[in-house]
């Protein structure tokens, strides 16, 4: 047997004492078992821990299996232990029940030790799995996300690489954007919700809204003196060129939603309340 498995906690949750000395005789040799007479006794005992699958009788006097499922799925620290119902109904209507209430399985009765050690274990296995699959996700979300941030910084980069007043610019504009954004989160107010992966996402796109420069010419980028009226309409083309750098990368992408945060910003980073803003005049 896998070791991962071996010595698991299961909870038997059955009002017939018979049932549960089997359930006992047959499971303690390879996991931790505990009993529990009534479905009030096993809730009383999940206060305290939390087992890794529970065995429940459907039909129990006072809280039936049915109304004690319900309970551990509507408790977020309980709805994923893996339930397999006890039934010694011949019909269809309580296995039904069972799945629609969130059992993985169900044994019906009388108990047959090698049966219930089979599906014990299949299941068991199958939650290990789940929870590996899991970290595994998580693992490659952060690889994933450290990979954008790469992946922005290096656009950000090639920007400030021809203008080290850019690239300090570029590193000031992303720390105010961070305190705005904090203090919009820790203010709370209406209109103004923003979720931590909106927020974080801000943050990380706020680096890339002058890349458009990149596609100004010297001249004018790095002009020391003041912009002739026709160079300036030249340099407020750089949100419309960045913009569309981030697009072409969007659809590149498809599923990028921190790139179209970063298009937003782009965009949008020289329009002004009073609609005297570049490059649409929004206003408001």
């Amino acid at each position: 047997m896998n070791q991962e498995i071996k010595k698991r906690v299961i909870l038997c949750v059955d009002d017939n004492p018979t049932n549960l000395r089997i359930l006992d005789e047959t499971l303690r040799s390879e996991y931790k078992i505990h009993t529990a007479p009534s479905g009030e006794w096993a809730m009383a005992f999940l206060q305290k821990k939390v087992p890794d699958l529970i065995l429940l009788d459907v039909r129990m006097e006072g809280m039936t299996g049915h109304d004690f499922i319900k309970q551990v799925k509507n408790t977020p620290i309980l709805e994923d232990i893996p339930i397999i119902f006890l039934t010694a109904s011949e019909g269809m209507e309580d296995e039904v029940m069972a799945f629609q209430a969130g059992a993985v399985d169900y044994i019906r009765k009388p108990i047959v030790p090698t049966l219930v050690l089979a599906r014990v274990m299949i299941h068991l296995e199958l939650a290990v799995y789940r929870k590996s699959l899991e970290e595994l996700v998580v693992e490659r979300t952060k690889k994933l996300e450290k990979a954008q941030d790469s992946i922005l910084s290096l656009l950000a980069n090639v920007s400030s690489y021809r203008d080290e007043e850019t690239g300090a610019h570029i590193r000031r504009t992303t720390e105010y954007a961070a305190v705005l954004v904090r203090a919009l989160r820790s203010a709370n107010k209406q209109g103004y919700l923003l979720s931590e992966t909106y927020g974080e996402d801000i943050i990380k796109s706020a680096k890339l809204h002058d890349i458009g420069k990149v596609a100004v010419p010297d001249a004018i980028l790095l002009k020391p003196g003041k912009l002739t009226e026709e160079e300036f309409e030249t340099m407020k083309l750089h949100t419309v060129y960045g913009a569309s750098m981030i697009d072409d990368a969007i659809q590149d992408l498809q599923d990028a939603s921190f790139l179209s945060v970063a298009h937003e910003i782009i965009i949008g980073h020289h329009e002004k309340w009073n609609g005297r803003g570049y490059p649409n005049g929004l206003a408001g």
